[in-house]
């Protein structure tokens, strides 16, 4: 019944939607992938990008997924209510080119029908989608020789050059990449280099060679505890980070979209609301961190430990970027070894250049008296990361707040508390970046506070409004902001940090 209900109605089901199918995921990653490529299929210029990219990424980088979503593709994809969008063609496209060789001998997967989802109203697709598409179909002729005659005859038809194959750009090249310092000192040249990107993934082992030692003894202050003061942290605090229930050895579920979702543990939000902290402890690494944020830059300083009488060796170093069109990264090189009870530190800037939901998360690998061990953890920000106070009169709020109303710019989190201590509300707020707004609200529970995004060519206001209910100990957080994914994602995040 999507496709029959005014524009309005299809945004917001389709919203709701995709928030109840990325919730899902953990317990039911196919239900999640069948939910999405439906509407794809049926009401795919309602999905937002950001959507899009994260399925991608998703199911392409878990292979118990790949078959599924091919046979899902092709089956929604043939159907007659099928309505052409960019969406569509993007996911099939590039899911396809992967994936599609799995079912092509599959009932309904056939190459043909593989062929007429990604060429769907291929002439009113828009460049970058008709160029993924076209990488595609030069695929299938590679693999498919039954469609040669059938492909030659669409590249002639749309004045394709066959010997002119163009290169994929919707994961990889999306967002120019460049070297911005994160809080830069006057008068200072940037001090980093360009990392490596492939799709989702970023190399921060294959940086350019630096001097961590020496910016180490330069750097004040040091992070809190040292590496040689600490001792070993129990078990369940490792497990309590990663939100999962096995020890942070074990490899993670890649691919899985609750990677990029921040763990709802009270160590992380501790570590959110923390300049610098020991982001991770085992047996034989830590990890200490010192953040610095300014606008929409951030620089995270790292330090590796060795807490063992042994070296660890063989040191690689990575990072998933929750989605590569907001966030950029650049890195000094990390350490390559640590000796024993040795520390050293990598330098990480990180730039924000638009809205983005989830937090990413760094994927560290080591060998250890010839033992390879494994960690992966979520790097302490999220998009309040970059915020900061924006103090505006009663009457400019109120003249904001009246512009925007309902779905999608306005969003709600509604939750139970232990605690209507109206005094920490204020500090949260306050440390968030959040400034209170007095005059607006006339119940003495409840809190008005705005804040600034900012990411690299704009600042974003944030309006935000906290009802407190103390017969049923409840709070509700309204957002409001032109931009839904922002909207959406610090209605959520608001509701973490309170709790």
């Amino acid at each position: 019944h999507l496709s029959k209900n005014d524009p309005h109605v299809n945004s917001v089901i389709c919203e709701r939607l995709l928030i109840l199918a990325e919730r899902a995921i953990d317990s039911s990653a196919q239900w999640y992938v069948e939910i999405v490529i439906r509407l794809l299929a049926i009401c795919g210029s309602y999905v937002p990008e950001s959507n899009v990219q994260r399925f991608i990424q998703v199911v392409l980088g878990d292979q118990n997924l790949h078959e599924f979503a091919s046979i899902m593709i092709t089956k929604f994809g043939c159907d007659v209510k099928t309505a052409p969008s960019d969406s569509f063609t993007l996911t099939s496209s590039l899911i396809l080119r992967s994936c599609g060789a799995i079912v092509a001998d599959k009932e309904g997967s056939s190459p043909i029908e593989q062929f007429k989802c990604v060429a769907l109203d291929f002439s009113g697709r828009s460049p970058i989608a008709r160029s993924e598409a076209i990488v595609t179909l030069f695929k299938f002729k590679e693999v498919y020789p039954s469609l040669e005659d059938t492909l030659n005859q669409f590249f002639e038809s749309y004045g394709i050059d066959v010997n002119d194959k163009p290169d994929s750009t919707f994961l990889s090249n999306s967002i120019p990449r460049r070297s911005v310092p994160a809080v830069p000192k006057e008068d200072e040249p940037p001090t980093v280099s360009p990392h490596h990107i492939h799709q989702n993934a970023i190399d921060l082992s294959k940086a350019p060679p630096s001097e961590p030692d020496e910016y180490y003894i330069s750097l004040e202050p040091r992070p809190v505890p040292p590496v040689r003061s600490v001792p070993h942290a129990p078990e369940q605090h490792a497990v309590e980070i990663h939100e999962r229930t096995t020890p942070p050895s074990e490899h993670p579920e890649h691919g899985s979209l609750a990677v990029y979702h921040f763990p709802e543990t009270s160590a992380y939000r501790s570590l959110l609301l923390s300049t610098q902290a020991v982001l991770y402890q085992s047996e034989t690494l830590q990890i200490g961190f010192i953040k610095e944020t300014k606008g929409s830059s951030m620089k995270l300083t790292l330090y590796y430990g060795n807490l063992t009488s042994s070296p660890l060796n063989h040191i690689d170093v990575s990072v998933n970027n929750p989605d590569m069109n907001a966030l950029i990264f650049n890195a000094d090189a990390p350490p390559i070894q640590l000796d024993p009870k040795q520390q050293k530190p990598q330098v990480v800037n990180i730039e924000c250049v638009n809205e983005f939901d989830g937090a990413p998360v760094l994927n560290i690998s080591y060998e250890y008296n010839g033992e390879t061990k494994q960690v992966n953890v979520h790097l302490p920000f999220i998009c309040t990361s970059f915020v900061s106070q924006y103090s505006v009169s009663s009457q400019d709020f109120l003249l904001a707040w009246n512009q925007i109303n309902g779905l999608p710019l306005e969003t709600q989190a509604i939750w139970k508390t232990t605690s209507l201590d109206k005094t920490r509300v204020q500090k949260a707020f306050t440390t968030l970046g959040f400034s209170s707004i007095e005059g607006v609200d006339g119940s003495p529970q409840n809190l008005v506070v705005t804040a600034l995004f900012a990411k690299r060519d704009q600042q974003i206001p944030v309006l935000c409004r906290l009802e407190a209910d103390p017969a049923t100990h409840m709070y509700r957080i309204t957002t409001k902001c032109f931009s839904d994914i922002l909207s959406s994602a610090i209605s959520n995040q608001i509701k973490f940090v309170i709790h």
